[in-house]
């Protein structure tokens, strides 16, 4: 057994006894990212690993997936584009990326998860009403058409005429097209009545169908979703914040009439 093997051993010895706290020194260029795979096949449950910044955290996944056995198992959790109360929403990428990996999470999926620091430190979907908010369709089942296009309005989807962007859904006839944040490219859904016949991925320029899927899960679009049970309660906390700030009433009205509408 090498040096660096009964070093691992004693790494790993560690973290299995639930040791609060271990500090590695010396470790410089992706070293780093080689220790955390070599870990993965002496121990149990996942790594989640903060880097300073989103470059830092691009650059330790690339890093890892080129150590990693199974690459698919190192996700990157992003923090947003968009800074906090700037009145501007994230970009649907962004999004999508974070919410394709806290599912995985629920699924006890991925090995590592990266993370900037500003990603780590910020709020997230409570995995109970990611799970609940969560459709999944499977071919050849039944799924209530009109249930179902009312519940993505509420997961934040916007409807369009031609589905090109992500987070938008369009509706033609028994077909429903739409492009979850989560996925890298559209989804198209033919319906008979209420029963799903079939499911595939389609080019969103050419708007022809690609591949069969056999099962499609649809995560919200967004990250705040207002359910009408929060926004009773939401509306009344509002107004006396409003009223401890001075923001006057027609902008307050405003701002509930666009939350209501699903305009984030």
């Amino acid at each position: 057994m090498t040096s660096f093997d009964t070093q691992l051993t004693t790494i790993a010895a560690a973290l299995a006894t639930g040791a609060p706290r271990l500090t590695l020194s010396g470790l410089t260029g992706s070293s780093p990212a080689y220790l955390l795979t070599r870990l993965l096949r002496e121990t149990n449950g996942t790594f989640v690993v903060v880097a300073p910044d989103g470059d830092g955290a691009e650059e330790i996944v690339r890093e890892l997936r080129f150590y990693a056995d199974r690459p698919e198992e190192v996700l990157l959790f992003p923090a947003w584009d968009a800074p906090l109360l700037e009145g501007a929403s994230p970009h649907p990428d962004v999004t999508g990326e974070r919410l394709a990996t806290l599912f995985r999470l629920l699924e006890r999926g991925p090995k590592i998860v990266v993370a900037p620091y500003a990603a780590a430190v910020q709020k997230v979907l409570p995995r109970k009403v990611l799970g609940e908010l969560s459709l999944y369709l499977v071919a050849g089942e039944e799924a209530p058409r009109e249930e179902l296009l009312e519940k993505l309005v509420k997961l934040g989807y916007s409807p369009v005429p031609l589905v090109e962007d992500r987070g938008s859904f369009a509706t033609r006839g028994g077909i429903l097209d739409i492009f979850p944040p989560s996925l890298p490219a559209p989804v198209r859904i033919e319906f008979f009545g209420d029963f799903v016949e079939t499911i595939r991925t389609f080019d969103p320029l050419t708007q022809r169908s690609l591949h069969p899927l056999e099962e499609l899960v649809l995560l919200p679009s967004r990250e705040v979703v207002l359910t009408p049970e929060v926004m009773k309660s939401f509306t009344g906390r509002l107004k006396r914040l409003c009223d401890e700030i001075d923001i006057p009433v027609p902008r307050r009205r405003e701002l509930v009439e666009q939350l209501q509408a699903a305009i984030y």
